[in-house]
């Protein structure tokens, strides 16, 4: 059985050409994850989270988008931004 990860993920907006999707991954019992993988879907833009789960993925555009989150052992995550 997989566990599920938890995805917090804020918008920020620095110009009209490209935002940053900066946010938290953590675990069921509310632990930070370390080294889980989150990327835009359909893109090579993502990032590693750090020691705090904490993670910050530049997009090349202000349209809506789809962050993937994966993590070894838990089930992988699609959160629409």
């Amino acid at each position: 059985m997989k566990s599920t990860l938890i995805i917090l993920a804020t918008l920020f907006s620095f110009s009209l050409s490209a935002q940053h999707i900066e946010g938290n991954v953590y675990d069921e019992a509310s632990a930070p994850l370390v080294g889980a993988n989150v990327y835009i879907k359909g893109t090579y833009n993502g990032a590693t989270t750090n020691a705090d789960g904490r993670f910050l993925v530049k997009s090349e555009s202000n349209e809506a988008c789809t962050l993937v989150v994966s993590f070894i052992g838990y089930e992988t995550q699609e959160l629409e931004i």
